[in-house]
């Protein structure tokens, strides 16, 4: 039980990302805190890939990227 938690941690910490004042954090955590209109279930990593997002030098990400990836993943999912 403690190898499986030790390897959770390790793969949870591959995702973690430095966002500004925000620190190292968890991607699909940070997103999946938002709320509506901008809110998803807790993304997966594919799902995060496929928004696109830029990740800069030392895993580092800006905010208004990954609210431009929701912005955009939401326009492109409304149903009219």
């Amino acid at each position: 039980m403690e190898r499986e938690q030790k390897e959770e941690e390790g793969e949870s910490s591959k995702r973690a990302i430095y966002i500004g004042t925000y620190g190292m954090i968890n991607v699909s955590d940070f997103v999946y805190g938002f709320k509506p209109p901008l809110s998803m279930c807790k993304p997966s990593h594919l799902a995060l890939v496929a928004m696109d997002l830029s990740i800069f030098e030392h895993a580092r990400m800006h905010y208004v990227d990954i609210l431009d990836g929701l912005t955009k993943y939401f326009l492109e999912n409304v149903d009219v």
